[in-house]
């Protein structure tokens, strides 16, 4: 279940026209009929079923073009919710590692990134697809709560090569 949740976002997201979107600085209009848009009525139907029956989501917003084209849930509520970024990041990569301008086998190091406190050597080794995957052995603190920081490994000075 989870792969097809995956696969149709993955379908909507892509359905996206790349143009570049509209952010309006207090309220999103409802888009009155956002299947001319691609956001077709049995989709987003399945999909917030999906939502109701299979997550423990509380409140989504889906925006295309500056228009709401799903709401669900207690959109007033904040929610904890993790680390949810690095998945959001991995799917919008599709299409530049698909393009080529994204090298997922690229290092940190080799790309010059680093972060406000100097990344070990052995961090700077770790690959873009280990970063998107949750698999790079980069431990950084999180910004906010909640980022179980007592539980990584100790960061750990490693001599230079």
């Amino acid at each position: 279940m989870r792969a097809a949740f995956l696969l149709l976002i993955s379908s909507l997201l892509l359905s996206c026209s790349s143009e570049a979107q509209i952010y309006p600085d207090r309220n999103w209009g409802l888009n009155q009929n956002p299947a001319l848009d691609g956001w077709g009525d049995t989709e987003r139907s399945t999909f917030t079923r999906y939502i109701i029956d299979s997550t423990n989501v509380t409140g989504l917003v889906i925006i295309h073009k500056g228009q709401v084209v799903l709401e669900y849930g207690d959109l007033e509520e904040n929610s904890y919710i993790a680390s949810c970024r690095k998945s959001i990041l991995a799917i919008l990569y599709g299409k530049y590692v698909e393009n080529g301008q994204i090298n997922l086998d690229k290092s940190l190091g080799s790309l010059k990134i680093e972060d406000h406190s100097p990344l070990l050597e052995i961090e700077k080794s770790a690959t873009i697809k280990d970063v998107i995957s949750a698999r790079s052995g980069v431990f950084l603190p999180g910004s906010n709560g909640g980022d179980f920081r007592r539980l990584a490994p100790q960061k750990r000075i490693c001599k230079a090569r």
